[in-house]
């Protein structure tokens, strides 16, 4: 786990995401940014997924603003705008529900805050996985949804129910859905 005297950045999660991609595929690789809309069809599923090219964007120690300035939590927060092309490899859900298994932990899937980007959400996503880690380590893994407000909630269903482990995840920590 990072601590604030440390070089910091994040490394880019596996992801889901309801977003269109900016240009046609380039065979299995989808790019998008913070002005990318809704695809209108089913999710994509990412990994090797990147912020300008790089698996893991540098970041700065910040408080997360929740206090007042300079109180609250510290948190990673980019150190650009965020307003970059974000990249990853499309794969099949069953691949990507495989490649998850394959890390051996209970899932939770993070779906961000209404007007929230995707800088946020990689953020708010190793923010909770470092909360996890600390409390016990290699027992959570933190999937984010990158989800288009204007959804209407029909993709959620659809992720959930497919994915082994989720639930059980979702009930463990306390969360539920909501409407």
């Amino acid at each position: 786990m990072s601590t604030p005297t440390d070089a910091v950045s994040i490394k880019l999660p596996k992801l889901v995401t309801t977003l269109k991609p900016k240009q046609p595929q380039d065979g299995d690789k989808v790019v998008f940014n913070r002005y990318s809309e809704q695809a209108g069809e089913l999710p994509l599923f990412l990994v090797d997924v990147k912020y300008e090219d790089q698996a893991s964007v540098a970041t700065e120690w910040k408080h997360d603003g929740q206090e007042g300035e300079g109180k609250g939590t510290m948190i990673k927060k980019f150190v650009d705008a965020g307003e970059g092309d974000f990249s990853g490899t499309a794969v099949t859900q069953a691949k990507f529900t495989a490649l998850l298994a394959k890390e051996g932990k209970e899932l939770l899937f993070y779906l961000h805050g209404m007007g929230q980007q995707t800088k946020q959400m990689v953020e708010a996503t190793d923010s909770l996985q470092t909360e996890f880690d600390s409390k016990e380590p290699e027992k959570v893994l933190v999937v984010p949804v990158d989800w288009a407000c204007d959804d209407g909630g029909s993709l959620l269903g659809s992720v959930l129910e497919n994915v082994p482990g989720s639930v059980a995840a979702l009930a463990e920590t306390g969360l539920r859905s909501q409407p």
